[in-house]
């Protein structure tokens, strides 16, 4: 049965739904929030990763124009078809441990500032599937998770 939002009476029990999960919130209770994935990687994709990871290392190099971040984590593809973009502050991936059969794991901690409206609608459950960097000159590297 499909919904017909076209109905004044359908669209007024959205909104209502949309104001109690705080949708119209912006800017409101601001709060520090770190999200944790654990990856496991193939060989192919672990070596672009810690090519990614190396890049992006900031070195004492007394020149600021030096120390740009090459890639940068942009969106995050979930299971069933979801997409996160990704607005960060600060990101750390690291290898935990390479397992006997051929896999990398990894551990990716998002840390953002996000208020009650985002924090609403953020509830993206699942397994991440793809994950996209983009570099500074524009092309992107996919990541896929096995």
């Amino acid at each position: 049965m499909k919904t017909d939002y076209l109905n004044p009476g359908i669209m007024k029990e959205v909104v209502i739904e949309a104001e109690e999960a705080g949708i119209h919130s912006i800017g409101i209770d601001k709060q520090k929030v770190i999200d944790t994935y654990s990856i496991k990687l193939n060989k192919e994709f672990a070596m672009t990763m810690n090519m990614i990871i190396n890049e992006n290392i900031i070195k004492e190099i007394p020149l600021k124009n030096q120390q740009r971040i090459k890639y940068k984590l942009i969106q995050i593809n979930f299971e069933y078809g979801l997409q996160v973009r990704i607005k960060s502050n600060k990101i750390k991936i690291r290898q935990i441990r390479k397992t006997f059969f051929g896999r990398y794991i990894y551990d990716i901690k998002i840390e953002s500032i996000k208020d009650k409206s985002t924090r609403a609608w953020d509830k993206v459950q699942g397994k991440p599937l793809s994950l996209f960097f983009q570099e500074e000159d524009g092309m992107i590297e996919i990541i896929n998770i096995k």
